[in-house]
């Protein structure tokens, strides 16, 4: 079963030579035994505010088990005034059914074990990492949709962080029916956490995300 534990991590987002945003990332465990609480809250800076001037939350609540991380439950809220802008999602795996409401619609998806939200997947890349695994490829409901996130080796590299320079570990993320991509370095040191983001549209760098502080729980699983 992975191992667990506590975290909370601090980024800034820059795009064109500016910060546009902040971004929290903290993973707590709940009452519920082996049931946790992954989320990720974004409030826009400097001229990024006159776009989105509320914090954006997405959030994902799951199980641990001996198959991995099984999510019950995922809410994104983008932070507007139109509800029909938000997501939400819960999963009931014993009728193999998620039932996603996005933009104001609403799909019954069959699910089998192993499909994640988008959040719980960013988190099993990092436990792959830790349990001495290469991520590949993961099942994810997006947009009322299935989609595969795929994930490309791409080397390793020192990268420099407000928080320090960290050793890391390059992958390229990116749905193989996507322009989107992005461009993860972990770091081995924090665990194999994520210390800094590219995003590419097209090939193109459109943001650059870096972490600038964190508080990790000791123990978490090491690499195998």
């Amino acid at each position: 079963m992975p191992q667990l534990t506590g975290f909370k991590l601090t980024y800034k987002i820059q795009a064109y030579g500016f910060s546009i945003g902040e971004m929290q990332i903290s993973l707590t465990k709940t009452d519920d035994a082996n049931t946790y609480i992954y989320q990720n809250r974004t409030r826009a800076l400097g001229i990024a505010k006159a776009y989105r001037s509320e914090v954006v939350s997405e959030t994902s609540r799951f199980r641990v088990t001996q198959a991995g991380l099984v999510p019950t439950q995922y809410d994104l809220n983008d932070g507007t005034d139109n509800p029909d802008d938000d997501t939400h999602i819960t999963f009931d795996w014993n009728a193999g059914v998620a039932d996603s409401l996005h933009e104001g619609k609403q799909k019954h998806i069959e699910i089998e074990l192993g499909t994640l939200d988008r959040m719980s997947a960013d988190l099993a890349a990092i436990l792959d990492l830790q349990a001495g695994h290469k991520p590949e490829r993961y099942q994810v409901i997006h947009r009322n949709k299935l989609r595969i996130y795929k994930f490309e080796y791409l080397g390793e590299e020192d990268v420099k962080t407000p928080a320090g320079t960290f050793s890391t570990v390059k992958y390229r993320r990116q749905r193989p029916e996507s322009k989107s991509s992005g461009i993860i370095w972990f770091a081995p040191a924090l665990c194999y956490h994520v210390v800094q983001i590219e995003s590419r549209q097209n090939d193109k760098k459109t943001s650059l995300t870096k972490i600038q502080a964190h508080l990790i729980e000791s123990g978490c699983a090491p690499e195998q």
